[in-house]
């Protein structure tokens, strides 16, 4: 008995390890992220052939925050089904590089994070290239 549950272990242990080497995971998210700016984020289950595999799991996550009820929570766990997993309000607090793990595949990625302030530059640009110019484009 003891044996066969030794086998049991060690056949399991050898197909999660097998499972976690086929995964990666493909993040999908706007190329510009605001600090402080809910986003939607999505990620995809991919296999070594590049192509999304199609069955429901939930993967640990670390580094993730979602806007839910007017409060930042962190989430834990992305609920995968037909293999996309979907993070509808993403909030990223601080600027700086945003780090994402899904450790169960030994996943992780950097997230860029702009301040909030930096947005506000290209309509003032625009606004002073005009008054230099004495002239506004209107399409």
């Amino acid at each position: 008995m003891n044996k066969l549950f030794l086998m049991m272990v060690i056949l399991y242990g050898t197909m999660s390890i097998s499972m976690a080497s086929e995964l990666t995971v493909k993040l999908n998210s706007p190329k510009v992220v605001i600090s402080n700016i809910p986003i939607e984020i999505s990620f995809e289950l991919i296999d070594d052939q590049n192509e999304i595999i199609r069955r429901d799991t939930s993967l640990s996550a670390t580094g993730l925050y979602s806007l839910i009820e007017n409060q930042n929570q962190q989430i834990n766990t992305l609920l995968f089904k037909q293999g996309i997993a979907i993070v509808p309000k993403a909030i990223f607090t601080e600027s700086g590089d945003a780090t994402i793990r899904i450790p169960q595949i030994g996943w992780k990625t950097e997230l860029p994070i702009i301040p909030g302030w930096l947005s506000l530059i290209p309509p003032l640009v625009a606004i002073l290239l005009a008054l230099i110019a004495r002239q506004v484009a209107i399409q």
